[in-house]
């Protein structure tokens, strides 16, 4: 490895070899707009809006960083360099934020700064006329470092939809063919501020893999772009394909492209500047953006189904689709929602786990009939516990409390604190408990398989029928099972339209469809829930009560499927406090179509 320390002098983003143009032709630059304060200190951001360009609705969020120094200097490299110009010319407004140096801050602070200054701008996305939820990231070398490190650790209020980086640090445990050395200045200012003296092995092993990027990749992160040298002195082409590999084992959408000859950087980057550039209207511009939407967007309207989009919207509707026989025939958002804003689904991404179960007893990994103290051993002792099933677990019969619904706890935090109120097959209670402690079952199960919760799902289900979740609330490291996942209407539609298609897509059959349908019977205790799905009961219309399959959370996030009318119908809206029914709904819909 070379010696990490000449990033000190060698990792300045995009040094002035590269040709400086008449740029400000191109945007109006703000300087040391702050957007924070850290024991006094302000820490700031230069906005970079076109001129004279139509804005896109974009911001692509530049980590203005080299050697993990961020002054005036790096700016003006990303000047000369083109980065401003390159971005403005295809509409996107640029945030050069600076989060701090070295001298003052390490690894983990500059990323909270960071974290800082994509909130900041999240909340005043009106005031510069952007999506907040639809930013895109990038740096280079320490910059690129940094934003790795934002990308695959963000939460629902720091999560972007793209990340570009030139030649970034990605794993300090494998640098090069040389080991680190921690003791250096660099790396004890990096990762461990508080000192090293003292620390054991392991101690240090884990400092340094909590700043390396490619440690902490989940299936949450967006997708990746990197462009690297094959003749960098101070940042070896391996860290980018370690990147890459760490991505693509999570099933991560993820692009790596060569320079040849290239160094740190090499006197023609503008030109991959340019490429980034495209990249970047590609992941983010390729739909209309949410930032300019009306309140209420048609896409494709039936008539018939205007009292009750009328009704949704009056209840703080957000968005109706409806399918009948396998087209899409009416397409609403309401009250400034739009086609391209995920939503949450709240409880509605419990339904997801039912059919993932089909999935794991047709690939050997369970029966459904099977103990669970037979993989969480720790019940095995508990007189009630002991005996609950597979199905009993997911059809929240087992007699486990459910617990306080909100914000579950880990999968094995839900083990632990598990508790019975009923024999199994003798109660019904409806809560995240029972849900996360399926999701460790599940997790033991798939870890001599080498697989995790989230990849399964992604494997198995998301991925055959093309579904792409914008992002999933994390509880361990874990997508949270019994709510979390944030998708937009269409996408959502693809769950339901796959459900309905008893389990086939595209002609392809995903699973089995005889054994898809014991999702959708209910157990004796409650015959108005199967397997992660609400079955038909009085609130909805009598009239096809009997066939009625509902995915529902909080709100009124809805997929209602009725198989026997090929009917689907999504309905995203957030109702608390409205007076929603679910009957009176349904009825409106019906009653329109004919039905």
């Amino acid at each position: 490895m070379q010696p990490i320390v000449s990033l000190m002098t060698l990792c300045v983003f995009l040094l002035a070899a590269a040709k400086a143009t008449a740029a400000d032709a191109f945007y109006t630059q703000h300087k040391n707009i702050v957007y924070g304060e850290i024991h006094g200190l302000a820490l700031v951001t230069d906005v970079f809006v076109p001129k004279d360009i139509k804005k896109n609705g974009h911001a692509i969020v530049d980590v203005a960083s080299g050697a993990w120094h961020s002054d005036r200097g790096k700016i003006n490299d990303h000047i000369r360099s083109q980065v401003f110009e390159r971005m403005c010319r295809k509409g996107f407004t640029v945030f050069a934020v600076r989060p701090g140096s070295i001298t003052k801050f390490s690894a983990p602070e500059m990323l909270a700064n960071l974290n800082m200054a994509i909130r900041w701008i999240k909340k005043h996305a009106e005031d510069y006329e952007i999506a907040p939820d639809e930013l895109g990231l990038m740096g280079a070398s320490a910059g690129g470092h940094l934003a790795c490190l934002a990308a695959v650790t963000a939460d629902d209020a720091t999560r972007v939809k793209a990340t570009a980086v030139f030649f970034p640090p990605t794993d300090f445990l494998k640098y090069g063919e040389e080991r680190i050395d921690p003791h250096s200045p660099l790396i004890r200012r990096l990762a461990f501020p508080d000192g090293i003296d003292g620390k054991s092995e392991e101690e240090i092993n884990a400092g340094l893999a909590a700043i390396s990027p490619a440690r902490l990749i989940t299936p949450n992160a967006p997708p990746f772009l990197l462009i690297h040298g094959d003749a960098d002195p101070a940042v070896p082409l391996q860290q980018s394909e370690t990147m890459v590999a760490a991505l693509k084992k999570q099933n991560v959408p993820v692009e790596l492209i060569i320079k040849p000859g290239g160094g740190h950087p090499w006197p023609t980057i503008h030109e991959e500047v340019g490429v980034m550039a495209d990249w970047f209207a590609k992941q983010l511009v390729a739909s209309p953006s949410s930032a300019a939407a009306p309140a209420s967007t048609t896409k494709k309207q039936d008539a018939r189904l205007a009292n009750a989009a009328d009704y949704l919207r009056e209840r703080n509707g957000h968005a109706l689709l409806v399918y009948l026989r396998g087209e899409l025939i009416h397409e609403q958002y309401f009250n400034s929602h739009t086609a391209n804003k995920p939503h949450r689904l709240a409880s509605g991404t419990k339904s997801f786990w039912g059919p993932l179960a089909i999935a794991a007893q047709q690939d050997g990994l369970l029966k459904f009939d099977e103990k669970v103290a037979d993989t969480i051993t720790e019940w095995k002792d508990d007189p009630n516990k002991s005996w609950v099933t597979i199905r009993q677990l997911i059809s929240l019969s087992s007699g486990i409390d459910g617990g306080p619904n909100g914000a579950p706890p880990t999968y094995a935090e839900a083990v632990k604190i598990a508790t019975s109120n009923a024999a199994p097959g003798k109660g019904f209670d409806y809560g995240p408990i029972p849900f996360q402690c399926f999701g460790e079952l599940l997790r033991r199960k798939l870890k001599p398989r080498d697989e995790t919760v989230a990849s399964y799902l992604k494997r198995r289900i998301l991925a055959p029928i093309g579904l792409n979740v914008a992002f999933w609330r994390q509880s361990g490291g874990n997508p949270s099972i019994p709510s979390g996942a944030f998708v937009t209407a269409r996408e959502w539609a693809k769950y339901g339209l796959f459900i309905l298609n008893r389990g086939k897509w595209e002609g392809k059959q995903i699973l089995p469809q005889d054994k898809l349908k014991e999702c959708f019977r209910g157990s004796k205790v409650k015959p108005t829930y199967g397997l992660t799905f609400w079955l038909s009961n009085a609130s909805t219309n009598r009239r096809f009560a009997e066939g009625l399959i509902m995915a529902a959370g909080k709100g009124k996030q809805k997929l209602y499927i009725i198989p026997s009318l090929e009917l689907l119908i999504v309905q995203f809206a957030e109702t608390t406090g409205r007076d929603y029914s679910e009957k009176e709904f349904l009825a409106l819909a019906l009653r329109g179509l004919g039905i």
